[in-house]
């Protein structure tokens, strides 16, 4: 059995089990309690909960961690479900598509220099650095042969006959 094998039955296995264990709070329609549990050793129960700060996407949802608190052996996790998030990242992925859907049968008009300096201008305008490869094929030369015998030297080369003494 492989790792990706491996992989994939995992990560279908913690999907299945996370939808077990979010429960909606009464009264707060918005907030969701998110039961894990964690054994740690020499660890006490936490007397209050704690503020955290941080975001949690399974499939289509997100939410947004509000607080934690550790009882016994289970870490409860009170979260709220956050929409905008969702409607942010369904828009991201609307607007690639759109950009995807445009450009795909338009390759004739526009040369791949086009398409890298929209790429750059769209997707890279941020304040962080990017390393661009560039690889350029070189077309290998020719290789000359060239053969030097005895005879070939002797006769070729040009000296003056030799002094004598």
């Amino acid at each position: 059995m492989g790792y990706s094998v491996v992989y994939w039955f995992e990560t279908n296995r913690a999907e299945s089990s996370f939808a077990h264990t979010v429960q909606p709070i009464s009264g707060k329609e918005d907030y969701v309690l998110l039961k894990m549990p964690l054994s740690l050793p020499y660890q006490t129960d936490w007397s209050t909960d704690k503020k955290v700060s941080g975001t949690i996407r399974q499939g289509d949802i997100h939410y947004q961690m509000i607080s934690q608190k550790l009882v016994n052996d289970t870490l409860y996790t009170v979260c709220k479900i956050d929409q905008s998030a969702r409607d942010r990242f369904f828009n991201l992925a609307s607007h690639i598509n759109e950009h995807v859907a445009d450009k795909a049968g338009d390759f004739s008009k526009k040369s791949s220099s086009q398409l890298l300096k929209n790429f750059l201008k769209e997707y890279m305008s941020s304040d962080k650095k990017h390393i661009v490869f560039v690889i350029d094929w070189v077309q290998p030369r020719q290789n000359t042969i060239h053969l030097f015998t005895p005879e070939t030297r002797s006769v070729d080369t040009q000296s003056p006959p030799p002094r004598q003494c």
